[in-house]
């Protein structure tokens, strides 16, 4: 059930390159300073801006395009 829901999720958001792959190899101490260097320049160049922007592209498609 994980895989078919996720799935489609991971492949919306790898279409539009806001996806980061990221293998959690050890408790939060030894992988959060990792995820954060690894997400620092996706920040850098607005990702979270792309982000927001691939969030409201299905919103709008379901209300007629607005």
């Amino acid at each position: 059930v994980y895989r078919d829901e996720a799935t489609p999720v991971e492949d919306f958001f790898r279409e539009r390159g806001v996806l980061l792959d990221f293998e959690i190899t050890g408790g939060i101490p030894e992988t959060l300073p990792r995820l954060l260097a690894a997400l620092a320049p996706h920040a850098a160049r607005g990702g979270s801006a792309a982000a927001a922007e691939a969030e409201r592209e299905p919103r709008a498609a379901a209300e007629g395009g607005r």
